[in-house]
């Protein structure tokens, strides 16, 4: 389903683009007029990006910014509650790249996906994770959102990082099954028991010794990355990498 959406997507925008010519997805300047970095964003925009580097929590991927000592828990993390053995975030979620994953989420850019994956994989090849990790696992949206927006944006982020990372993703296995209300207003101790129980995996087997990088777009608390790990690890996977755009 995910190819043959993309699929239709490609062509529907190959026409657009000869009556509109393409712009940067993160500043709205037309791609013809200014240096490019690809065909969804302008080398200005990208530049701008601060992706996370050597500055950043161990376990959750929040980056310290200014922070340049040795490597350690953020306060975050400390306070506990987090099932995933590590997060892995490509870049700060600010500027060009929230744009990016607005522009996937709200406006059916798909476009953007394959350049956000583009961003975990590298970020994901630095890192000694890959030998732990057997499959990937894109985050399950309810029923009812995906029949609104028509699309999972971490399934479809997912998709490209099967291609980057050689790994195969497995969807439909993992099931949202609660519609919960919005996180942004819910303190952390509110979002973590907002999503007891949101999740359900169909067939454990599945994951059943198996390492899994879970994908998303973006993590701020780690509730949803957390309860979904939680019932991956009750399934009997192994070990659980999360990996974001944003963080």
């Amino acid at each position: 389903m995910i190819r043959l959406a993309l699929y239709f997507h490609k062509i529907s925008k190959s026409i657009l683009d000869i009556v509109y010519p393409p712009a940067c997805l993160a500043c709205g300047i037309s791609l013809l007029s200014v240096p490019a970095y690809n065909d969804c964003l302008c080398k200005k925009c990208f530049d701008s990006i601060r992706f996370i580097r050597n500055d950043y929590c161990i376990k959750c991927g929040k980056g310290f910014g200014a922070y340049t000592g040795v490597l350690k828990k953020c306060g975050n993390c400390c306070a506990g509650g987090l099932h995933f053995n590590r997060c892995i975030g490509a870049a700060h979620y600010e500027g060009p790249v929230r744009e990016l994953v607005h522009k996937l989420k709200f406006n059916g850019e798909k476009a953007a996906a394959k350049l956000l994956s583009e961003f975990i994989a590298r970020k994901i090849e630095d890192q000694d994770v890959l030998r732990y990790v057997d499959l990937i696992v894109p985050v399950a949206i309810h029923k009812n959102k995906l029949k609104k927006r028509r699309y999972n944006q971490a399934e479809l982020i997912g998709y490209y990082l099967e291609k980057h990372l050689k790994l195969p993703m497995v969807t439909g296995n993992l099931r949202r099954l609660k519609e919960t209300t919005a996180q942004f207003a819910l303190s952390r101790h509110a979002r973590f028991k907002n999503l007891r129980g949101a999740f359900v995996v169909k067939n454990p087997s599945v994951f059943a010794g198996k390492g899994v990088l879970l994908v998303d777009d973006v993590l701020t608390t780690g509730a949803t990355s957390a309860e979904i790990s939680r019932m991956l690890k009750k399934a009997g996977a192994h070990r659980i990498f999360v990996a974001v755009v944003g963080r």
